[in-house]
């Protein structure tokens, strides 16, 4: 009986290790195998304050992975349109292809970028009106 316990003791402690690994796997640095759509993006028609825009009419497709308010992390494809913040790009203006809706999304929180078309990962700092500017 004690070395049928003593089993399902290691057999449990196997499975919180496991599901531990899992939660702690690191993101994709590759672009997503799904090829490129595009999607006819709507136009924006809300109202958002986040600073001045530094960068606008954009058409860059991009896969990310964003962590919410509550640490979860999603991947997601945006269409981004403007770039907005004080002197350096804090929030992205998109619309996003799994919500179809327009989404503001926080830079600090983005996780990783890829671009789309060409397959190069964005760099998500202050960088990034440079790196857009030359592709």
């Amino acid at each position: 009986m004690e070395f049928l316990l003593a089993i399902a003791g290691v057999v449990a402690a196997g499975i919180v290790v496991i599901i531990i690994l899992q939660k702690r796997r690191p993101l994709p640095t590759q672009p997503a195998s799904d090829p490129p759509s595009r999607v006819p993006v709507p136009p924006y028609s809300g109202s958002f304050d986040a600073g001045p825009t530094l960068l606008g009419n954009l058409d860059a497709e991009w896969d990310i992975w964003y962590e919410d308010r509550n640490g979860r992390t999603s991947k997601r494809r945006i269409t981004v349109r403007s770039l907005h913040g004080a002197k350096y790009p804090k929030y992205v203006r998109a619309w996003c292809h799994g919500r179809r809706d327009w989404r503001h999304f926080n830079l600090y929180n983005v996780r990783n970028a890829i671009d789309v078309e060409t397959g190069e990962k964005v760099p998500v700092t202050r960088h990034l009106i440079d790196w857009l500017e030359t592709h």
